[in-house]
């Protein structure tokens, strides 16, 4: 996970420091990468820490917390850009963003550090492709690059949201604020339904 938030933290620092829509293609790949990559390792967290039964809430609380940020980042983002204009509101936005990832490697560190694995990891990452099965390895192909590309539109819908529709940067932040909030509120009782 110190990796994956490094790999963002990075995504960061080429937007805020190179602000052209060229730089920005490829911080994006960077910092969409921690959500796509970094479930793995989240889920294989979760299901060391918590018994069998509790895991489907387990997973609910995670994507129910991961939420609160996407709720409020959009809203936070557009105050910047309107505040301080294109360019160095987002540098404004990405700055928070970046400092927020810094603190929440040492979270990671604080509470995952007791969390054993019953086997060491294999050093080569690929040695586990070997094992998996031609399904598995079309899934897994499968999930990433979904999850890239349903994380990849988002700033484009924004961009073409306000310059477009002539809707302000804060406006569009509520408007993803009331998409996650229905999410939230969906989260617990579907996991409470499946755990039953």
């Amino acid at each position: 996970l110190m990796i994956f938030n490094v790999v963002a933290m990075l995504g960061y620092l080429i937007v805020i420091f190179f602000p052209y829509w060229q730089t920005a293609l490829i911080g994006a790949a960077l910092f969409i990468s921690w959500s796509a990559i970094s479930l793995p390792a989240i889920m294989s967290a979760i299901s060391k820490i918590l018994p069998d039964k509790k895991r489907t809430m387990g997973v609910t609380m995670h994507s129910l917390v991961r939420r609160l940020p996407m709720a409020l980042g959009p809203v936070l983002g557009g105050l910047c850009i309107q505040r301080w204009g294109e360019i160095n509101g987002i540098r404004a936005a990405f700055s928070i963003s970046f400092v927020l990832a810094f603190i929440a490697i040492f979270i990671q560190q604080f509470f995952l550090e007791d969390i054993k694995a019953p086997t060491p990891p294999p050093t080569n990452p690929f040695a586990a492709l070997k094992n998996a099965g031609p399904a598995l390895k079309k899934l897994l192909v499968s999930d990433i690059l979904i999850r890239f590309c349903e994380q990849i539109p988002y700033a484009f819908v924004v961009i073409w949201v306000i310059k477009h529709l002539n809707r302000s940067p804060v406006e569009f932040g509520l408007l993803t604020t009331v998409e996650m909030a229905t999410a939230i509120l969906i989260y617990i009782p579907v996991a409470y339904l499946v755990e039953k």
